[in-house]
């Protein structure tokens, strides 16, 4: 039975399109034969003589037979009224115009029939309006009815640019979309008392709070991807001023096709506030240095490790062998490789403080570029495992150094953090000996050692921030760390001891 299914469910829809299709032929036919005989009645003021009368009957099958067949000729029949829009007009002014001059041309070169040039020039006028309102009426009932409040989201956009009058289309066409559309906001003072679709732009972004009180804003959109770090976060002190809730639509990067959708708005990101500027990849060296060679991530099933493992299948290795201790991690990142490369890497479960592991590995695939991302990361468990720190970070970079010189690796970059700069952690302190200790492997043999110092990487497994978003998620924190002993607390925020700046 459930094999027939799709088959009936097709010929339904068939169905259906034939049925819709007949229909619209059948109201162009009235259309039609009601704007021809108009036009006669306007010509002679209501009182048609009966010669005309007897012209219009022989001349009407003529003209609904040129005017359907063109029209099915320029595929005026395939579109959904309730979408249409100016391209549909531009085709239809096209085809009528060709069918009116089609029919002219066979009346008075056959000379079928004479007819007064006022009456076709009154037909090809009428014509036009008729058809081009029977098509746009169903949008236009749409366009109404979605304007209708009932129960929907009182919405305030800021920003009038492409993005603001892509959403405000989107909720104007479609009627399911839980959002009415009060105002627009717009610092430009050239789009001040102007209207986009029917929506008013009312003030700048400082008006935020007073309009949302005035015209009971229940929702904020924020249609500003261009906007940059700064004036992002001016408009959202504005938001947050009203105590309505704000979401944004996605920021350039995000939009590869440059259009904007509202299954696409989301909460701000913390990204979307920062003032850093984009730091651009030279894709054509990267490319050299990896395509064609075996590559190996340590750490591979850490957020950096994931990230730099998907990169690199970017550029098209031999092989990219990803190595960690966490088998869960590994896991499910082979999973998501697989969905887009199947093959070209490898994943091995072990610890870099592990010589005999690490020179197994190194000897089957024999890595020509190590990307040293293990390591321990976090603060406060480092002050209170400070051996783990050092076994870790400084122990298992020795250990993968004098492996890659052992098996001539030519590149090794050893990913390391902005707090080995001046370190007032063990973490800090474990990683920057574990820079000394490359530093002077690399003046010994041909392995080119590499440094890498990063910060507090939004969305990594060891950023702060993600720490600060939970906690103001929860209304702030005042949660402490315990030491082992139970007898000394350290604070979150400002000991020196837990040096979480990044």
């Amino acid at each position: 039975m459930s094999l027939h299914l799709p088959l009936s469910n097709r010929l339904v829809k068939q169905s259906k399109s034939k049925i819709s299709r007949l229909l619209k032929i059948l109201i162009d036919v009235g259309v039609i034969t009601l704007a021809y005989f108009l036009a006669y009645a306007i010509r002679f003021e209501g009182n048609i003589p009966s010669a005309e009368l007897t012209a219009y009957f022989h001349c009407i099958p003529i003209l609904l037979t040129l005017t359907l067949t063109l029209f099915f000729g320029f595929g005026l029949y395939k579109g959904l009224y309730q979408y249409a829009g100016i391209k549909d007009l531009v085709l239809l002014f096209s085809a009528h115009t060709v069918a009116w001059a089609a029919y002219i041309s066979i009346i008075y070169m056959l000379r079928v029939q004479w007819t007064p040039r006022s009456v076709l020039s009154i037909y090809w006028l009428l014509g036009f309006i008729a058809m081009g309102g029977v098509r746009f009426s169903s949008r236009l009932l749409k366009e109404l009815m979605s304007f209708s409040q009932g129960g929907k989201s009182r919405v305030l956009i800021v920003g009038a640019g492409s993005a603001g009058e892509m959403m405000l289309r989107q909720i104007k066409t479609d009627n399911n979309i839980g959002y009415y559309p009060v105002g627009i906001i717009d610092d430009d003072p050239n789009k001040r008392h102007v209207s986009i679709h029917g929506i008013p732009v009312l003030g700048t972004t400082r008006d935020i709070p007073q309009l949302v009180e005035q015209k009971n804003i229940e929702q904020i959109i924020i249609a500003t991807p261009s906007a940059k770090a700064r004036e992002m976060r001016k408009i959202v002190t504005y938001c947050e001023t009203t105590g309505v809730d704000f979401k944004t639509v996605p920021g350039p990067r995000e939009l590869m096709n440059g259009n904007v959708t509202l299954n696409q708005l989301r909460d701000l990101k913390i990204e979307d506030l920062l003032g850093r500027d984009a730091v651009n990849t030279d894709g054509e060296r990267v490319a050299e240095m990896i395509r064609g060679r075996v590559v190996m991530v340590t750490g591979a099933g850490g957020s950096i490790g994931q990230e730099l493992c998907w990169q690199i299948m970017e550029y098209k290795p031999e092989k990219l062998v990803m190595f960690d201790h966490s088998e869960n991690s590994l896991f499910y990142l082979s999973n998501d490789l697989q969905t887009r490369w199947v093959g070209g890497f490898a994943t091995v479960v072990g610890s870099v403080c592990d010589p005999a592991k690490v020179d197994r590995v190194m000897s089957k695939f024999k890595p020509s570029m190590v990307f040293h991302a293990a390591g321990h990361k976090h603060v406060p468990l480092m002050e209170l495992n400070p051996e783990e720190a050092i076994k870790n970070n400084l122990k298992g970079t020795m250990t993968l150094a004098d492996a890659s010189q052992m098996h001539k690796v030519r590149t090794f970059v050893l990913i390391s953090t902005d707090k080995a700069v001046e370190p007032t952690s063990v973490m800090g302190a474990s990683k920057r000996l574990a820079e000394l200790y490359v530093q002077g492997a690399n003046r010994e043999n041909k392995t080119t050692f590499t440094i890498v110092r990063l910060g507090n990487v939004l969305g990594s497994n060891g950023s702060v921030v993600t720490l600060f978003q939970k906690q103001i998620a929860k209304g702030g924190s005042n949660h402490r760390y315990r030491s082992r002993n139970d007898s000394l607390f350290y604070d979150n925020f400002g000991s020196s001891r837990f040096d979480f700046a990044g």
